[in-house]
């Protein structure tokens, strides 16, 4: 069961499923300590990360809402974000609901940089870094800091 505080007193609850006192956990169904820990920390961060009018927000979203946030500042690096994000972030992880981002995911994309060299132009400033390997305010704060979550 996971429970969530709403504001104004009330709670929404969700069953996610059976413990596995009286059956063998399937990871899905029927779960143990660890697996129920999990999908109720999943159900959270699915919660609490914003939806577009379109759906849930996507990591294609989350760049363009920072890169407005850019332009708002005056950045001067601007361009140069918005092409490495278009060349190294988008067409891997763009279409993928932020929420659903895990660390595995993550480090996935993130070795796959590591073997481009320096001509392949895959450094990423560090803003545009930022904005995919966890803020808070996107729901990803306990998947980038949970050593338990994974």
């Amino acid at each position: 069961m996971s429970r969530r505080y709403l504001g104004d007193e009330k709670y929404a609850t969700e069953t996610i499923g059976t413990a596995d006192d009286h059956s063998p956990a399937d990871g899905d169904t029927v779960l143990d300590f660890f697996q129920a820990q999990r999908k109720a920390r999943d159900v959270a961060a699915k919660a609490k990360a914003p939806a577009t009018s379109h759906g849930p927000l996507t990591v294609s979203a989350a760049m363009d809402a920072y890169f407005e946030r850019l332009e708002h500042e005056g950045s001067k690096s601007i361009a140069d974000a918005r092409g490495r994000a278009r060349l190294h972030i988008l067409p891997k992880l763009g279409d993928i609901a932020v929420a659903d981002l895990t660390r595995d995911m993550l480090a996935k994309w993130l070795m796959g940089l590591a073997g481009k060299s320096e001509s392949e132009d895959a450094k990423l400033p560090a803003g545009v870094c930022l904005i995919i390997i966890g803020t808070e305010g996107f729901g990803l704060g306990s998947i980038a800091s949970d050593p338990a979550h994974g």
